[in-house]
């Protein structure tokens, strides 16, 4: 049976200069981190929005009139195994919902057009496990988000009213110092893998 899941207010997470829209999306970065590289909602699937379809950008400035957007929360790809996932995380109630079965058609249509190596899923955050090591930073960066509201109050106010709003957060985790890539070698990897 097909229920309508409706969200209740979701508090915005930042962690290593990414903004996570729920803690479920925080949880699963962490959850990954350690294994995977990450990108959050870094590809932008156009579609139209009768047929569910991802659309053709030609020439890529151009849109279909009427195409709207949907943004998967993470493109990941496995360190040791090379496997990429476009992935979207979703409270557990969110089973039965037609829209996400939606979301999945377009984004399994878009990945056959580009001929990539990626496949979809889709995350419920009563799957993600953190281990306890995990489970200390997670809650000392809830315990921190006072100052993060400030910060996101500042973003608002500067997209209100600047024509050159800064940028405050980024699709691309704060690299450690123990990463051995560039960023663009970074968002190459989790895009193509290692040997293109």
């Amino acid at each position: 049976m097909q229920t309508n899941f409706c969200y209740g207010k979701a508090k915005p997470i930042s962690y290593h200069n990414c903004l996570f829209d729920s803690r479920a999306e925080f949880k699963y970065a962490l959850s990954i981190e350690d294994g995977h590289r990450f990108l959050r909602e870094y590809v932008t699937i156009w579609y139209d929005p009768r047929t569910f379809l991802p659309v053709q950008q030609y020439p890529v400035m151009y849109l279909p009139e009427g195409s709207r957007k949907y943004s998967p929360d993470f493109l990941i790809r496995n360190v040791t195994t090379g496997k990429a996932c476009l992935v979207e995380v979703k409270p557990s109630a969110y089973t039965d919902d037609g829209w996400l079965q939606k979301k999945a058609g377009m984004a399994e249509a878009y990945i056959r057009r580009q001929k990539l190596d990626w496949e979809f899923k889709i995350v419920y955050d009563n799957e993600i496990e953190l281990t306890k090591e995990k489970q200390v930073v997670f809650q000392s960066v809830i315990d921190r988000q006072r100052g993060f509201e400030m910060l996101r109050e500042m973003q608002r106010q500067d997209k209100k009213y600047s024509t050159r709003a800064v940028k405050y957060f980024t699709q691309v985790p704060l690299l450690s110092k123990d990463e051995t890539l560039t960023t663009a070698e970074y968002i190459h990897f989790v895009r193509f893998g290692a040997g293109v």
